[in-house]
């Protein structure tokens, strides 16, 4: 079965498989390459893929998962890859805050920039007649 996981951003990962086990809110779902169609999703979860006996995780947030047709595909906003559960625990952490430092940095402050406008009108004299 081939398992392929996405984000908006790119395609994580695109690689056959021989299981799957998807961890949600609900528990553990195993999916085997004859698994019935079938439909989850993962608010803040991981993933564990097996392939010639060998696991990989990847730590997944907002996701949905599709079986059919012998493909299994994950749609979420972030997904996070690692040889243990620990270390793809361990890289979602760090990229979850290197997310939060960016957007910090990105974030306008608009209180501030109101505040500047207010003085710069002010010394300006501008609406004085």
């Amino acid at each position: 079965m081939k398992l392929i996981i996405m984000t908006p951003s790119k395609k994580v990962l695109e690689q056959e498989i021989d299981f799957l086990v998807v961890r949600n809110e609900d528990g553990e779902t195993g999916i085997l390459d004859k698994h019935i169609p079938t439909i989850l999703t993962i608010g803040e979860g991981y993933i564990r893929f097996d392939s010639n006996s060998k696991s990989k995780f990847a730590c997944v947030e907002e996701g949905i998962v599709e079986f059919k047709d012998h493909v299994a595909t994950i749609m979420a906003i972030e997904a996070v890859l690692g040889d243990t559960l620990e270390e793809a625990r361990a890289n979602y952490e760090s990229y979850h805050k290197a997310r939060l430092a960016q957007m910090k940095k990105d974030t306008v402050d608009y209180s501030k920039l109101e505040r500047e406008l207010r003085e710069n009108i002010s010394k300006s004299k501008a609406g004085q007649v």
